[in-house]
């Protein structure tokens, strides 16, 4: 066997040898291997990829990520890896942009943090910054005006108002103090502003500041009774003649001047009105001084009325009668009728009543003995102007002179005269049928003095009548 000669054969140059990596020949045989960060499988062929990141995490300082063959280590978000390629470097955000961040940018490991300045608000972005309107959470603490700016706030006052010291609170201004707020009279300090009056007898003017004065005169008189005066800023109330202004200042009393030296008359003074008048007594007349009186001769005038004798005396006069005639109670007339007669017209008359009532025929003996008869009521205007002083009087029922004592249904009147058809009458009611022995009509009190029959025999007032000689 010596002497023969082998030839190794390279199985790698076949299918390299079958290996999935690395084959190596060796003498009469060959080995399989694997690159670094493979580990040769038990079929001592293949290779299967070693995971050098479960041990000691590959050595990375943070993230080891497993490749075939080998693995690489990264950092996480914020960080950067080392030169070495394994360690971890902080990554300062904020240098680069700001990190973003509109205002402040703070790095922290392996991050950053934006924030704002003061009175700003970080965004929902977490980059930008809101400004925070501090002027509606308590009006930013302004007492007033509170006007938001860009990263503050500023306080301010309405008008005639002035910021205090504090930045916050207002201090009002007192407009008065200066030139009298501008107001001509009266200046008055309000809590917003300030206000201008005026004194009593003036108005505030359109303009807000000026006074001009009223005339109280315009109105009601200014309250006057009579004469009202304007004056700067008043009035005053005075009287006409003749009158004297009250203590209240406006009323007006009128003056009695009659109690003055009787007004200067020299008889009568009357006090007016704001005035007085004089006047004489009766007999004299007001001189055309309209003060003194001079006496009136009455009996120059129709003889002072006196049907007879007139007698002028001082401030009057008298009247008087020829002999055989008598004043009668007028003063004036002069009666020759019988005493107690009274003169009307064309005769005498008396009236006849109470305890001196008689009966129709007693009557009329009465009224005979005196020249005269009982009176007959037959003249209509007579009668009338009769009963109206009758009825004044309240007279008792009379006899009206008239009867039909003698035959009845006959009426006589007492002069014998038959009653006529145009004669006077008043029956109430209707005139008698069968008067049953009532042949006298009475003027009855109670009708108005009306007629009605009555007896004869009763006692009745009556009136006298005695004709005047032609």
């Amino acid at each position: 066997m010596q002497g023969l000669l082998y030839t190794d054969i390279n199985e790698c140059e076949t299918n390299n040898g079958g290996c999935e990596q690395i084959c190596a020949n060796t003498i009469g045989g060959f080995e399989c291997s694997c690159r670094d960060g493979f580990l040769l499988a038990d079929d001592g062929l293949t290779c299967a990829d070693i995971n050098e990141c479960e041990t000691n995490n590959g050595g990375c300082e943070q993230i080891c990520t497993n490749t075939v063959g080998s693995f690489e280590c990264s950092c996480r978000a914020g960080f950067l890896l080392a030169g070495d390629g394994l360690t971890c470097a902080d990554i300062n955000e904020c240098e680069t942009n700001n990190g973003g961040c509109e205002q402040i940018c703070t790095n922290t490991v392996g991050s950053f943090e934006c924030s704002c300045r003061d009175n700003f608000l970080l965004a929902d972005d977490g980059l930008s910054c809101n400004n925070i309107d501090e002027c509606e959470t308590n009006n930013g603490g302004c007492e007033q005006i509170c006007t938001n700016t860009v990263g503050s706030f500023e306080c301010s006052c309405r008008d005639n108002f002035l910021l205090a010291d504090d930045g916050l609170s207002c201090n009002k201004i007192n407009e008065c103090e200066t030139n009298n707020g501008g107001c001509e009279q009266i200046c008055t300090n309000t809590v917003e502003s300030f206000e201008c009056s005026c004194r009593d007898g003036y108005v505030l003017a359109p303009d807000g500041l000026s006074c001009t004065d009223i005339n109280e005169c315009e109105t009601n008189n200014g309250g006057c009774e009579q004469i009202c005066t304007n004056t700067i800023g008043s009035f005053e109330c005075s009287c006409r003649a003749g009158f004297l202004l009250d203590t209240n200042g406006f009323n007006c009393s009128d003056i009695n001047e009659c109690e003055t030296n009787n007004g200067g008359c020299e008889q009568i003074c009357t006090n007016t009105i704001g005035s007085f008048e004089c006047s004489c007594r009766d007999g004299f007349f007001l001189a055309d001084d309209g003060l003194t009186c001079f006496e009136i001769n009455e009996c120059e005038t129709n003889n002072g009325g006196c049907e007879q004798i007139c007698t002028n005396t001082i401030g009057s006069f008298e009247c008087s009668c020829i002999d055989g005639f008598l004043l009668d109670s007028d003063g004036l007339s002069c009666n020759d009728c019988p005493d107690g007669y009274r003169r009307y017209r064309d005769g005498c008359f008396r009236f006849w009543g109470g305890k001196n009532a008689k009966s129709y025929s007693d009557a009329r003996q009465v009224c005979q003995q005196d020249g005269g008869d009982i009176y007959m009521w037959r003249d209509a205007a007579a009668v009338a102007r009769l009963k109206t002083k009758l009825i004044s009087a309240g007279s008792p029922s009379l006899w009206v002179g008239l009867s039909d004592e003698d035959l009845e249904g006959t009426w006589l009147w007492a002069d014998g005269m038959a009653l006529g058809g145009n004669d006077f009458t008043d029956w109430f009611p209707d005139p008698p049928v069968n008067t049953e022995e009532k042949d006298c009509p009475v003027a009855r009190q109670a009708a108005q003095y009306r007629w009605r029959a009555a007896r004869c025999n009763k006692p009745k007032a009556f009136i006298c009548h005695v004709p005047l000689a032609p």
